[in-house]
């Protein structure tokens, strides 16, 4: 049974506390849908500033709750037909360091998650490599982030029936990087766009090596349930 660690929610409106109660596990295909890849590296171009200060101006969290100690720096980029240009961002807090995904079409952050110091990102993931850790509804779309262990350079994800992805990018954060961030642990966060509501049972993803062989599936930790209720039949 799944040990119950806690992790850190914050959302612009406060800061919660999300026990995780289980696990579903996310396979390799998914038949007759849509697939899409990506690496942590090829997100970083000349229009992609990795290490930047992030461009959208929010507030991330509740000043009164947790305390922001660094700017949001920009992990990896992405671009959706949903959110036009979106980012994987990373900022040190007083309650540890958090990442979110923001929206430039929306003007908005997603699934702000703040791991407690102390406590390894892996903790929350059945099989210390990879695992969902946030899934949104919001605007239309579905938004999904979650982590990956550093020997991951990749990930494929494949969604059921007439779905489709709408935009996947994965970044990595060690060295220099990690270092602004006042964390010691290195990882990759990934993050995808998917239209409409899709439940978490109705993505598969891979993680993969460098060629782009698989490595083992990423599983869906507990934590807030899917907002898109079960797998469709």
């Amino acid at each position: 049974m799944l040990r119950p660690y806690i992790l850190f929610a914050a959302t612009a409106i406060g800061l919660f506390a999300v026990a995780l109660v289980g696990l579903s596990g996310c396979g390799d295909d998914a038949p007759d849908g849509q697939r899409e890849t990506a690496f942590a590296g090829r997100a970083a171009s000349p229009a992609c500033d990795v290490g930047g200060v992030a461009p959208l101006k929010v507030q991330r969290v509740r000043p009164s709750i947790i305390e922001m100690q660094s700017p949001p720096l920009i992990l990896a980029c992405g671009k959706s037909s949903l959110s036009d240009r979106f980012y994987i961002v990373g900022f040190d807090t007083d309650k540890g360091i958090c990442v979110s995904v923001d929206s430039m079409r929306q003007g908005e952050s997603y699934g702000i998650i703040c791991k407690i110091p102390g406590r390894s990102w892996f903790d929350f993931c059945q099989d210390q490599r990879g695992c969902i850790l946030r899934s949104e509804y919001l605007h239309g779309f579905t938004e999904i982030a979650g982590v990956l262990t550093r020997k991951a350079k990749g990930i494929r994800a494949a969604v059921r029936g007439d779905d489709e992805i709408a935009g996947l990018t994965m970044g990595g954060v060690a060295d220099g990087l990690l270092r602004r961030l006042d964390s010691r642990e290195p990882f990759n966060f990934f993050a995808l766009f998917l239209p409409g509501c899709v439940p978490v049972e109705d993505l598969r993803l891979q993680m993969l090596n460098a060629r782009g062989s698989p490595l083992g599936p990423v599983r869906e930790t507990g934590g807030p349930p899917s907002p898109c209720g079960k797998a469709r039949p």
